[in-house]
């Protein structure tokens, strides 16, 4: 994985820790064909506002580091909570 593909995880994990009230929180780290993902989701009470993700400067940090790697970001609720998924090409790996 390259290394900078991991830098998220801890920011995701942060902000989990400060906004969410979550008790759990779980990575996931995959490797299909040409990226790398890694995905965060807690358990925590998610967006609250009803009106789409307010971004502040966490995701927005994190969103340009990936940015900056070629690769997207996705937050948002998830069943039980709330996700950031980063989706990073791999080097080299271009159809």
């Amino acid at each position: 994985m390259p290394r900078d593909a991991s830098r998220g995880a801890p920011a995701s994990l942060a902000n989990a820790l400060r906004h969410s009230g979550a008790t759990t929180a779980e990575v996931a780290v995959g490797r299909p064909a040409h990226s790398v993902i890694v995905q965060i989701t807690d358990n925590g009470k998610g967006d609250s506002s009803g009106g789409g993700v307010a971004e502040g400067n966490g995701l927005t940090g994190m969103r340009e580091r990936v940015r900056i790697l070629g690769g997207t970001l996705t937050v948002g609720p998830a069943p039980r909570g709330f996700a950031v998924k980063a989706e990073i090409p791999v080097a080299g790996s271009a159809e």
